[in-house]
């Protein structure tokens, strides 16, 4: 007896409270597949080190330089952050040579740079595409081919929708130059006491977008005294976007404000949800996005991708559990893409970074005349992307450290040992095919609405 009325009590519990998520009564709908954005709990990585001459200065020091310290640096940065890794080494110049972790440690000596030439087309050429790639490098080269690098990143990295992150520090260097310019000079550089002399030094980061994320954000931490400078380009400006009722702009009746509702998705969603009115209204949302490593800028525009209306199937024949379960009342529905120009529009009203959270203001607006104030439920997808001028330029973090061939013409070429020829352009160039290719932005973003 005991049995049957706590059977009884069971089935009438699921009744009243049925599952979080999809249809209790008929009302709820389905929620948005976000994609995930959490690193893997295991990572390969791949370092790559120039094993050229032209790398020997950062290490020709009786004292450990800022150089050694950060490539020392990239291993104990790996082995904090993942739970499971595996590391391979491997020194390139005139050839590919695969090293032990002993092998690897003896970059601290100026006589491990015993290669001639430099073509990081063949090392970005070399990366895999279950691996994180790390290039440790000065970004000279000894032919100068600037395009077939290119050519090599959009191939390994952004035509597989990886990311590449740029992480640029300065170091102390006494030693040879090689490859500069067309007549590819050398010159002889000594770097003084002063932290604006030392030589720049580069890591390229190629990998999935969350793992290259998490390496970055950890090294940032690790190597927070020297602040190193980082390009990140990716599909995603930031993660675990989410939008908040901004409570600072309140709307007025003039403003026609759309009524805050829970009753679509599960009240902990975190899914903004709103009840149409027979009349363009609006509301004023912020967007909080976290782990953001370059500001956007001020010039962004909201990019709606789709308009779907919730659509419901016909209703499945069940037992009494299913109908106990309310599984015949409108669980076959799922969303379909409409055409609706114009009813959902918005503007960027604000933006800032800080501490690598971006906090983005906006002012959205629905107009049911776009969906001929049919009632239903509907949701919309849209992304905030920057303005490509603006985001190119924040991007470039290394612009005080460039040198062009202007500069060579006119000799005296110790003076640029501090910095790096072309560096501009480099970013300019894979910073505009990754805007292109990968088209970054704040995305995944939904807003749920029921017209009534």
């Amino acid at each position: 007896m005991k049995k049957i009325i706590f059977l009884t009590i069971t089935i009438f519990t699921l009744f009243l409270f049925g599952c979080s998520g999809v249809n209790q009564g008929g009302r709820q709908v389905q929620g948005p597949e976000l994609p995930k954005v959490t690193k893997a709990e295991e990572a390969k990585f791949d370092i790559y080190i120039d094993g050229t001459a032209s790398m020997s200065g950062y290490v020709n020091f009786p004292n450990e330089t800022v150089y050694a310290e950060s490539v020392k640096g990239i291993e104990r940065v790996i082995t904090g952050t993942w739970k499971k890794d595996s590391i391979k080494y491997i020194k390139f110049g005139d050839a590919f040579t695969p090293l032990d972790r002993n092998g690897f440690l003896k970059f601290n000596q100026p006589d491990f740079y015993n290669q001639a030439d430099t073509s990081l087309q063949n090392v970005v050429n070399k990366f895999a595409d279950d691996s994180v790639s790390i290039l440790i490098t000065d970004l000279f080269q000894t032919n100068q081919d600037i395009d077939s690098l290119l050519i090599a990143i959009k191939s390994k990295c952004f035509s597989k929708d990886k990311a590449l992150a740029i992480i640029g520090m300065r170091s102390q260097f006494n030693g040879t130059i090689y490859d500069v310019g067309k007549n590819l000079d050398s010159f002889s550089y000594a770097s003084g006491t002063g932290k604006e002399s030392y030589r720049p030094f580069y890591f390229l980061v190629v990998g999935n977008e969350s793992d290259v994320r998490s390496f970055v954000l950890a090294y940032k931490k690790f190597n927070s005294s020297i602040q190193p400078r980082v390009c990140m380009l990716s599909k995603n400006l930031g993660v675990n976007n989410t939008l908040e009722t901004d409570k600072i702009h309140t709307l007025t009746g003039k403003d026609n404000p759309m009524a805050e509702i829970n009753t679509l998705l599960a009240n902990n969603s975190g899914i903004k949800q709103y009840r149409l009115k027979d009349k363009p209204s609006r509301v004023n949302l912020f967007l909080l996005a976290h782990d953001v490593l370059n500001f956007p800028g001020d010039k962004m525009a909201i990019n709606v991708e789709k308009v779907e209306r919730w659509s419901t199937g016909a209703a499945a024949s069940g037992g009494f559990f299913d109908k106990l379960m309310n599984k015949n009342k409108n669980t076959n529905g799922s969303f379909e893409v409409i055409k609706a120009d114009k009813f959902f529009t918005g503007k960027i009203v604000s933006s800032g970074l800080s501490s690598e959270a971006e906090n983005v203001g906006l002012e959205l607006m629905v107009d049911p005349v776009a969906i001929k104030h049919s009632q239903g439920k509907y949701r919309v997808k849209f992304a905030i992307v920057p303005d490509k001028e603006e985001y190119l330029h924040n991007i470039n973090v290394f612009k005080d450290w460039d040198f062009d061939d202007t500069n060579i013409s006119g000799g005296n070429l110790e003076k640029y040992g501090n910095k790096t020829l072309r560096i501009n352009r480099f970013v300019n160039l894979v910073g505009n095919m990754s805007y292109e290719l990968l088209q970054p932005g704040f995305n995944d973003l939904y807003v749920y609405f029921e017209a009534v």
